[in-house]
């Protein structure tokens, strides 16, 4: 699978960070999604396609639903959509009956705020507290010793945010 995770949202948890272009690679979308991510993270249940609906304009639309599955696939919202591949964007648009169009979204960071709550509410995700946060350090210490790579610890913590619908700072 070709998910990426925040190095940005769990540095602070791991107590480290990633070296350089690592990092730089892990706050946003990979180059590409795999088909295979397309159908399983990008595809709108009706559900979702309602929850879009709610938001104004075209862009803040499309640009929520991203939001949508960003989280859904990164495990987190990154903070410029300009980076989404293409292919993604017509994806989701397609299915939205919209333009895939993103250019002159969060010119207003209420927007992107209020986009970013209402899409981890929308998902169940809540902010990691820190008795959540205290077993994730011990946890990490734990895996520490097993991996030689921040890489492949920092994806494995973010799975488990992922699948335990919780998010760190940022």
């Amino acid at each position: 699978m070709s998910k990426q995770v925040a190095a940005s949202e769990l540095a602070e948890v791991g107590g480290g960070d990633v070296l350089g272009d690592q990092r730089e690679r892990l706050q946003g979308f990979p180059p590409e999604v795999a088909e295979e991510d397309l159908l399983r993270f990008f595809a709108l249940s009706d559900e979702d396609v309602t929850e879009v609906r709610r938001q104004r304009g075209a862009t803040s639309r499309l640009c929520f639903a991203l939001n949508l599955c960003a989280l859904r696939y990164l495990g987190f919202i990154p903070d410029n959509l300009g980076d989404v591949p293409l292919p993604v964007v017509d994806y989701v648009a397609r299915q939205l009956g919209l333009e895939a169009e993103v250019a002159g979204y969060g010119q207003r960071t209420p927007t992107l705020v209020v986009h970013k709550q209402r899409a981890r509410e929308y998902l169940g995700f809540e902010r990691m507290g820190p008795e959540t946060e205290s077993a994730l350090r011990g946890w990490l210490l734990d895996r520490a010793l097993e991996h030689d790579t921040p890489v492949a610890l920092l994806r494995m913590v973010c799975e488990g945010c992922i699948g335990r619908r919780s998010f760190g700072h940022g």
